[in-house]
């Protein structure tokens, strides 16, 4: 991982600055996506909203595992957000401004409407994310498989 040339987030309120690593959704701007932080952590994020006013995505710490059954079409896109971690991150960048707002929140807190579909999975074309879980079930930026989680999600 180039760390100085895919910066995501410079970090704050107990997330660590986050750098981008794999897109699996995008359109004019990436949608859905993984980054890691300075110690290869791995964490999923969604953008919701993209605006003249702002920019926020929703960020939860994550696993390989997880993200390879999503790929997978094995786990819905919205049930990699909710179903394993008790906390994540909502990060928003104001227009004209330089700093991030981000909020720890527990995840039973965010709302339904920013949160992804229920039910949608990536439905990927055949061979779609071959080089992205041939990656993720070999080693994910040096680490093996059944990583524990970063110490940011437990209380």
């Amino acid at each position: 991982m180039n760390m100085n040339s895919n910066i995501f987030l410079i970090g704050n309120n107990g997330l660590p600055d986050l750098y981008m690593d794999m897109v699996l959704a995008e359109s004019t701007r990436p949608i859905l996506f993984t980054c890691t932080d300075f110690h290869d952590d791995l964490y999923i994020c969604s953008c919701h909203c993209a605006n003249g006013e702002k920019c926020e995505w929703i960020i939860i710490p994550t696993t390989p595992e997880r993200v390879v059954d999503l790929l997978e079409n094995k786990l819905a896109i919205r049930d990699i957000f909710t179903n394993f971690e008790e906390y994540g991150f909502i990060a928003t960048l104001y227009a004209g401004e330089k700093g991030w707002a981000i909020k720890k929140i527990p995840i039973l807190e965010i709302p339904d409407e920013i949160l992804p579909t229920a039910n949608y999975f990536m439905e990927a074309e055949e061979d779609e994310f071959t080089m992205e879980i041939a990656d993720l079930t070999k080693i994910h930026t040096g680490k093996p498989l059944n990583l524990p989680l970063p110490d940011i999600t437990k209380k």
